[in-house]
């Protein structure tokens, strides 16, 4: 935003230097072709009237010279101008200079920064996969060796159980023969 109000100062203070260049040159060029017509006419009446014009004509005179230098002084104000456009101008392209390449560190500091950032996520990432990948080996062996003796103890004990029911019914079935034969 700031360099854009620059430039439209710059454009604008251009645009007014070529007005008043316009405003002071045309007045005075007519003035001075003005000026250079009535000094023709002077020198005609010059030649019919003699010494009553020659005070006109050197006060004419004085005022031609008037004109010449304030136009000088015009053109010499208008060359400052013009040489302090240029100056703004040649700052303003500083400016615009610096500030691109102000971005440009800016962004390749950014750049490493996100890079950097990426890679140490990139590498907390890895290191987390490889422990979860540790990790799941570590329970897939324990559950391996564990899991087959866990069964074997399943089964021992439901054989044990199996055993035992077997028994108490064995011990049952015979109290009941002997209980049915005691009473036949």
């Amino acid at each position: 935003m700031v360099l854009n109000g620059q430039y439209q100062q710059y454009e604008e203070a251009k645009r007014r230097l070529e007005q008043e260049r316009d405003v002071v040159l045309n007045p005075l060029n007519r003035l001075g072709d003005k000026v250079a017509n009535v000094n023709e006419r002077i020198q005609d009446a010059k030649e019919i009237f003699g010494r009553k014009f020659q005070l006109v004509q050197d006060q004419v005179q004085s005022m031609l010279e008037k004109i010449e230098e304030d136009k000088l002084y015009q053109d010499e104000m208008l060359e400052l101008r013009r040489q302090e456009i240029s100056m703004l101008s040649l700052d303003v392209d500083r400016f615009f200079e610096q500030e691109l390449k102000m971005r440009k560190e800016q962004e390749l500091k950014l750049q490493a920064f996100v890079e950097d950032r990426s890679g140490a996520l990139k590498l907390l990432v890895s290191e987390q996969s490889r422990q979860r990948y540790e990790q799941v080996e570590l329970i897939e062996g324990s559950l391996a060796s564990e899991v087959p003796s866990v069964q074997d103890q399943i089964r021992e004990l439901k054989l044990s159980r199996e055993y035992k029911e077997n028994f108490v019914l064995e011990q049952v079935k015979e109290k009941m023969r002997e209980s049915f034969q005691g009473v036949q």
